[in-house]
């Protein structure tokens, strides 16, 4: 067919190609092969895969495809294991044998390192996974759609794909999903919340629901017909109404307990937690005596568990429940724990001291740069960064390599099994 003229002197995309490669992985997700010398993004790809694609998105120097035909499979592809799988945007990488997805997601780090981080040789240690990369997860955020079904957007778009089970969730919450769809389905659309969070304790063997939006009758709902539910709470804007229960979970990590609200973060895997726990104590190894910054803070999960006798730790965190359950984490150790709350961009700059350690665990838009020159400022022998997105670890890593740090090692941690998301611990030691 006629194909479609590009500016300048690019040849033109064809609407299809027969036979393409796909060659690796980009950050997002996408199977990747190569055009006269131009990328093409490949959903749904592995490499490896020989495909037939139909072009969409042409641009002057790539595309992205859609695959029309698997015409041969990569040795690396497998049968999606949910029935959901293609249409639910929760996981887009089941096609991806398990072993397959850590390699390609440490290449992944690896690239980004290289482009975004000019790093040439970035260290990259081989992924931490999971043991059963399935029933993995203590969260989820379903959303509700108007008619009053809960689920995963599907790809690319904000309708719903109604859930009956998920093989993603721990036990206790998938067996939860087909009461929570009767709920929702016996009560006045005007009343259905936005979304539905579920959390689950293995410390507890407990479950919590918050009903996000919507009105306080449904949340209210799910309080009298799920019994099996130990706490429920509705959130309206900033406020949250607790309906049964304390307002909080208790789970633990390298044996220190560590409660945690509806709303604040926790990771959704707490065994890998625990290793990235590990990662993060041995990469700093903090002594008595030592001035330990956490910045970002969240309950302290990071943080607590390396309060050993003579430790100082001063922890910066910004969300008003996540300050609060900090706060009485630390009292319950009796550690020797400051608690600032606050943005780190704007907290940390006024700080009148110095640090030996530092941990930091910015959200996935990384750290803003304010945040990074005021950590430089305070100046700690070794930083452990811990990130969710390799990009923004690569560009921060960069300003920090720039103001006079050295990187030691990446050593990746796979928290989310079946998808593109990656955790990872960048060791950082300040230059002589």
């Amino acid at each position: 067919m006629e194909g479609r003229l590009l500016g300048g002197d690019s040849a033109p995309w064809p609407e299809r190609l027969e036979g393409l490669r796909l060659e690796g992985m980009a950050q997002g997700g996408e199977a990747v092969g190569r055009y006269l010398g131009r990328v093409i993004f490949v959903q749904g790809g592995v490499p490896g895969d020989v495909v037939s694609v139909r072009l969409e998105q042409c641009r002057t120097r790539y595309a992205r495809g859609a695959i029309e035909a698997v015409l041969l499979p990569s040795p690396e592809r497998v049968a999606p294991r949910c029935a959901h799988f293609g249409q639910c945007g929760g996981c887009s990488w089941q096609h991806i044998a398990p072993q397959a997805q850590l390699r390609f997601k440490r290449a992944i780090i690896e690239d980004q390192c290289r482009y975004l981080g000019r790093i040439a040789d970035p260290p990259v240690d081989a992924v931490l996974g999971m043991a059963e990369p399935w029933r993995y997860r203590h969260t989820a955020e379903l959303h509700v759609s108007r008619d009053g079904v809960a689920g995963f957007y599907a790809g690319g778009t904000r309708n719903v794909v109604s859930l009956s089970s998920c093989p993603l969730l721990v036990e206790p919450l998938d067996a939860l999903l087909p009461d929570l769809q009767r709920v929702l389905r016996g009560m006045p659309s005007r009343l259905c919340p936005e979304s539905l969070v579920l959390r689950y304790s293995r410390f507890e063997k407990r479950v919590l629901v918050l009903a996000v939006g919507g009105a306080r009758e449904a949340a209210r709902e799910i309080a009298i017909h799920l019994e099996q539910v130990a706490e429920v709470a509705w959130q309206q804007g900033r406020r949250v109404e607790v309906l049964r229960g304390r307002g909080y979970l208790v789970e633990t990590l390298g044996g220190v307990p560590l409660r945690f609200s509806p709303t604040a973060f926790f990771q959704v895997h707490p065994p890998q937690a625990e290793r990235l726990l590990e990662v993060v104590a041995g990469f700093l190894e903090p002594k008595p005596g030592d001035r330990l910054l956490d910045a970002y803070a969240g309950v302290g999960a990071l943080s607590l568990p390396l309060a050993g006798p003579g430790v100082q730790i001063t922890a910066i965190e910004e969300h008003p429940a996540a300050v609060e359950d900090l706060w009485e984490n630390a009292a319950r150790l009796g550690a020797h724990v400051e608690v600032l709350p606050g943005r780190v961009e704007r907290v940390l700059p006024m700080y009148d001291g110095r640090f030996d350690l530092a941990i930091l665990d910015p959200p996935r838009r990384g750290c803003l740069p304010p945040a990074l020159r005021a950590v430089v400022r305070v100046q700690p022998r070794r930083i452990a960064y811990v990130s969710c997105h390799p990009g923004t670890l690569a560009r921060d890593l960069r300003r920090l390599l720039a103001a006079g740090y050295r990187l030691v090692r990446i050593q990746p941690v796979d928290l989310f099994p079946q998808t593109f998301h990656i955790e990872s611990v960048a060791l950082l030691a300040r230059s002589a």
